[in-house]
């Protein structure tokens, strides 16, 4: 094998092994966003969230935990487009597809419930 082929392994594995500590870390995020949520802590969950989106735009598990959290606050746009995204960085991943059918059915009934109150 020669240098640029070990040189070329080697920043494979690198680039395996962030990819795996990413989504450990997000997994961490995820956890410590839960923790926020339970403790009232709606918006440092969210920014916490986001910004492992930011440094990872292919983290699925935040991604589906911040949708979760816009759907609680009836931000059902913004909750559809995470939880869309999430299921096609995850798609081994059922529920994270599942859940982004609910929040289909979740902003179709407050829209009918809206226009029926108007």
């Amino acid at each position: 094998m020669g240098r640029n082929a070990k040189v070329a392994g080697r920043g494979s594995l690198l680039a395996r092994a962030a990819s795996i500590a990413g989504r450990r870390e997000s997994l961490l995020v995820v956890d410590l966003a839960d923790l926020y949520r339970a403790t009232g802590r709606e918006t440092d969950a969210e920014r916490i969230l986001r910004d492992a989106i930011f440094r990872s735009p292919d983290a699925a598990a935040a991604r589906h935990a911040l949708g979760l959290g816009l759907i609680r606050q009836k931000r059902y746009d913004e909750a559809v487009e995470q939880l869309e995204l999430a299921a096609e960085y995850a798609a081994d991943e059922p529920r994270y597809a599942y859940v982004v059918c609910v929040a289909f059915l979740l902003m179709r009934s407050s829209a009918r419930l809206a226009s029926q109150s108007a």
